[in-house]
């Protein structure tokens, strides 16, 4: 999930958003992204799922290349 913290971090930095106006974007609680984005905390899915989407990303699953 360590990748999943970055591209938050990164992503809401890009966009010029506050913690707290991802928070409101997403649905989210503010403390939880806070503590996501320190890696305090574990995300589920669900929410990496509707943070990414109020960044404008999206999780991406596919087969392995060998």
């Amino acid at each position: 999930m360590d990748i999943i913290y970055k591209e938050i971090i990164k992503s809401r930095k890009e966009k010029g958003l506050s913690v707290l106006q991802l928070a409101e974007k997403s649905g989210c609680a503010f403390k939880s992204i806070y503590i996501w984005e320190s890696g305090k905390g574990n995300i589920s899915f669900e929410n990496a799922e509707k943070v990414l989407s109020a960044l404008g990303k999206e999780i991406v699953i596919r087969n392995k290349t060998e």
